[in-house]
């Protein structure tokens, strides 16, 4: 796999109600990398966090799958202009 380095995610998570700041902060508590905070919409939670390739992104995805309280996520990633 090709490495890319600085390459950026988004993670956008819908959490079951009341949950959101219990999540932002299990998260926050991965990695200082990431980004991380609560808001107001159709999301919760929003996590940004740099990459250097796909499967360091697939490990990031597991280990804040495995908090719960995470009913849907979606993931979106930076793209060269």
């Amino acid at each position: 796999m090709k490495k890319c380095k600085g390459m950026r995610a988004v993670i956008l998570l819908r959490c079951s109600p009341g949950k959101y700041r219990k999540v932002a902060r299990e998260i926050k508590n991965l990695s200082e990398d990431i980004l991380v905070f609560p808001i107001l919409g159709r999301w919760d939670v929003f996590v940004k966090t740099k990459i250097d390739n796909l499967n360091e992104l697939r490990e990031i995805l597991g280990k804040i799958m495995k908090i719960g309280s995470i009913e849907e996520s979606e993931t979106l990633i930076e793209m060269e202009v």
